[in-house]
């Protein structure tokens, strides 16, 4: 999933595919089994925060949280990375600061607190805090992986993916009960949930068909009736009226991977994002009027945004290290 020792950009189906095998020696579906199980929420100390630049850290400012952008910057020399927010001024504030790796952040529905996937515990766990770098709070804690975090429409719960039990499979976590509910349950490789605006349905990206390639699945939010989407597919993305979903695909001959989008009812696919470069992560605004996208098109990679039709490219936040995994606040 993820290795702390190399770049820490999300790895493409083709990557995630031979990263399987260790974990299990066949890809095949299940009916989705429902079981629980339950885990203290683990409290650690309150992280302060800093503001920075689109580069460079400065001192402590407020942060306007209504209207929030959350990248991960990776450090140039150190390659740690840490989340960083950016209101819709532009202004960029530091939101985490340590030594290990921060990553794949996910903003609550009203603004006010972010989680995000961290190595600080010398193992890949998801913690939760405040916008304004208070109150944090380390929420799984397992010998397994676990993280890709995507809030409830309710904010009181997550959907994310967990090793816990040996393969990836999908849970969710009561945020205030610490408890976990399964949601899938087979040797396959199931992760990177996304909750639907309305509640009801989330999708993910498995390799259950067994054909070394990632595809888009929907299930309801109990983990019943799952459907396959596309053939080919990762990191789902809902936009905000909850008709298209926005997604990663990976050419199956090998090459750089393209950002399409797919009409949920229809089936139709659209191409968003391709050439030559690495498109990846696409993320809606909350208004729907543009997808912030992670890409390597002018070297390292770094944040965009384009029009929902793929036009008007613009640069959102670069730098002298990589800048990837954008998330959104996408309240009302």
């Amino acid at each position: 999933m993820r290795d702390p020792t190399v770049n820490m950009l999300r790895p493409g189906p083709t990557l995630l595919a031979c990263a399987v095998l260790v974990f299990a020696s066949a890809c095949s579906g299940s009916a989705a089994d429902v079981t629980s199980s339950t885990e203290e929420v683990v409290t650690t100390s309150t992280e302060s925060s800093t503001t920075a630049t689109t580069a460079t850290p400065a001192p402590s400012t407020e942060v306007e949280s209504r209207n929030l952008l959350a990248v991960v910057r990776q450090d140039p020399d150190t390659e740690n990375t840490d989340i960083y927010l950016i209101d819709e001024s532009g202004t960029e504030s530091r939101l985490t600061d340590d030594e290990s790796y921060d990553e794949y952040p996910a903003i609550s529905p009203d603004g006010t607190r972010l989680t995000f996937d961290s190595y600080r515990t010398g193992d890949w766990e998801t913690f939760v805090i405040d916008v304004d770098g208070t109150g944090l709070r380390q929420l799984t804690d397992t010998p397994g992986e676990d993280g890709y975090s995507s809030w409830a429409p309710d904010g009181d719960r997550l959907a994310l993916d967990s090793q816990r039990d040996g393969d990836y499979e999908i849970y969710v976590l009561d945020i205030d009960e610490g408890s976990f509910t399964q949601l899938t349950d087979n040797d396959a490789w199931d992760g990177d949930p996304a909750w639907s605006p309305d509640g009801e349905r989330i999708a993910f990206h498995s390799n259950r068909d067994g054909d070394g390639v990632f595809d888009l699945y929907l299930m309801n939010v109990d983990g019943s009736d799952p459907i396959r989407l596309t053939e080919n597919g990762f990191t789902p993305s809902w936009s905000p009226d909850g008709t298209l979903i926005a997604f990663t695909k990976e050419p199956t001959n090998g090459g750089d991977s393209d950002i399409w989008v797919i009409d949920v009812e229809t089936g139709e696919e659209r191409l968003l994002a391709g050439g030559e470069s690495w498109d990846d992560e696409p993320a809606w605004s909350r208004d729907g009027s543009s997808i912030y996208f992670t890409s390597d098109r002018d070297g390292p990679f770094q944040v965009y945004s384009m029009d929902p039709d793929g036009g008007n490219v613009e640069l959102v936040a670069g730098g002298a290290g990589d800048v990837f995994a954008p998330a959104v606040f996408a309240g009302p």
